[in-house]
């Protein structure tokens, strides 16, 4: 299913980098991630960090309250921000009650754990309030979202009626959904960064090929059309490829097959690469909003 990728736009890589990348793959106790390394390859858009250079850039670009809006994807990106920046890999995003085996690894699993993350937190030491919007279709309100300085936003997995899972949702259909609430936008569209959807590992299934479900052939496609039509329509300004990364650590690194557990959701390696990956488009969303760029909708 990745044939498709055959031409690749961007000549960044997942390199071997044992100089930077020198901490065990296990999830466990007592185990440090390197943000950007994965199984000992690094992502070569990105460069090894740590939280407190992070939160320095954070305070540095004004970024005191940030919303994730979107579905089990957007909440594993939360769930990477908030571990890496609380300096807490064990339980930073969980809700103080939580069930033991949703720690550590547990927290990027489905199910259960789902349940256990706590979606109002504080990172950098108290300095940046970052809450979760989680719902499989959720747009964001200006009413609600007006005095946050980032939102990032996604969606795209799931179809509108979940009693017809064959109904997959294009860009077209969604836009039809979207297009009357981002309309009314004011502050948001500078403030907004788009994230597109990852690579999936498992090849779809025939009944979700028929379906067009999972397949990253479709998610390609997704992708592009929602770009155009979010710039068009909602004046979104900040777009993020995630596509291009993961499916080139499913390409060129051997043990990529170990960084996801059903082959649709990463874990908490490949969380962190995205986060990285988005770090530029936050900050520069920040900006913008600040500057007071925003203009509407356009078109």
């Amino acid at each position: 299913d990745l044939h498709y990728l055959a031409g690749f736009r961007s000549p960044h890589e997942w390199l071997r980098d044992p100089e930077n990348c020198t901490h065990s793959s296990s999830f466990g106790p007592g185990v440090e991630y390197i943000p950007g390394c994965a199984h000992g390859y690094r992502y070569s858009a990105v460069e090894v960090t740590s939280a407190p250079a992070l939160c320095a850039e954070l305070a540095a670009h004004g970024v005191r309250k940030v919303t994730m809006v979107g579905d089990s994807f957007m909440r594993h990106l939360y769930v990477a921000f908030v571990t890496l920046l609380r300096g807490d890999w064990a339980a930073g995003s969980l809700i103080a009650n939580h069930f033991p085996e949703c720690e550590h690894r547990g927290q990027y699993s489905e199910k259960v754990c789902r349940s256990q993350i706590n979606g109002r937190n504080s990172v950098c030491g108290g300095a940046v309030k970052v809450q979760l919007f989680y719902n499989i279709w959720e747009v964001p309100q200006e009413d609600e979202l007006h005095s946050q300085d980032v939102v990032l936003w996604s969606f795209g997995m799931h179809p509108v009626n979940p009693h017809f899972p064959p109904d997959k949702v294009g860009a077209e259909t969604s836009m039809r959904f979207v297009a009357p609430q981002c309309r009314g936008w004011k502050t948001l569209p500078s403030k907004v960064v788009w994230l597109s959807l990852h690579a999936g590992y498992r090849t779809p299934t025939g009944f979700e090929a028929f379906a067009h479900r999972n397949a990253n052939s479709w998610r390609r496609a997704f992708t592009e059309r929602m770009q155009s039509r979010l710039r068009e329509e909602c004046g979104v300004r900040e777009f993020v490829d995630f596509l291009e990364p993961t499916a080139k650590a499913i390409l060129q690194v051997p043990s990529a097959h170990e960084l996801t557990y059903d082959g649709q959701h990463w874990g908490a390696e490949i969380n962190l690469a995205k986060l990285l990956i988005v770090w530029p488009h936050l900050l520069a969303a920040a900006d913008a909003g600040h500057d007071g760029a925003a203009v509407g909708r356009i078109g």
